[in-house]
């Protein structure tokens, strides 16, 4: 079967009973990994080989998939209306789950990062135990030095997760340039293009500042607390 060939082909009416025509195929497409067979022509022959006046299932393609709520919100009443979330619920199912595994994987990266800087800053602190007597001997109020830890603490974050995040788009940028990673659908292998966005650059640039800012708010307290001749006399 090819180009120029001609097929017969049934169609089920509306009040029951079949009619066939025959077509002249002008085209043929074929996807990969597709073993289902579709036929395409123009709307009016359609509804005349039908018999139907009005197509009785209408696709709506959007660019975005977040845009499917908007563009089903614009159908008028009396029309049932269904989004691809809701037809495709293994993927939903699919993708929630693994949702909840990244937020639990982000959680403990977080909690870890937790630990590490407050470990950090605590050492920061007792060895600057002279400069924060220092500052408070020329008058520096105790909560501008608890604000002034908590500030470098949560720079440190910010230099990390910068960097980090500048680290991932260079690893997306050479996985795409290799052609993608790889998926078998089958006996067709899918290539998987990275491409992050400005959502996903805040989600992980904030957790990790405020993360940071955190671990450093106990050492901070601790040179806080800390009179100008106590500080000075540390060594």
């Amino acid at each position: 079967m090819g180009v120029g060939d001609v097929i017969t082909l049934m169609a089920v009416l509306p009040d029951g009973g079949l009619n066939g025509r025959d077509f002249a195929i002008s085209g043929i497409y074929q996807a990969a990994g597709r073993d289902k067979i579709f036929a395409f022509t123009d709307y009016a022959t359609a509804q005349e080989f039908t018999g139907l006046a009005a197509a009785p299932v209408l696709h709506v393609l959007a660019k975005n998939p977040s845009d499917a709520d908007g563009l089903a919100a614009l159908v008028p009443p009396g029309h049932a209306v269904r989004t691809w979330p809701q037809l495709a619920t293994y993927f939903v199912q699919v993708n929630t789950m693994f949702a909840g595994f990244l937020s639990v994987i982000r959680a403990i990266l977080l909690l870890i990062t937790l630990f590490i800087l407050g470990n950090t800053m605590n050492r920061i602190v007792f060895e600057r135990m002279r400069e924060w007597g220092t500052l408070r001997a020329l008058g520096t109020k105790s909560r501008e030095i608890l604000g002034l830890v908590v500030l470098e603490g949560a720079f440190q974050g910010l230099a990390g997760a910068l960097l980090g995040i500048a680290f991932g788009f260079v690893i997306s940028l050479v996985i795409n340039l290799l052609g993608g990673l790889p998926m078998n659908n089958g006996t067709t292998v899918h290539r998987i293009l990275l491409i992050p966005d400005d959502q996903t650059v805040w989600w992980n640039l904030v957790p990790v500042v405020l993360t940071a800012a955190l671990a450093a708010f106990l050492p901070a307290l601790r040179a806080q607390k800390l009179s100008p001749s106590e500080a000075l006399r540390c060594p």
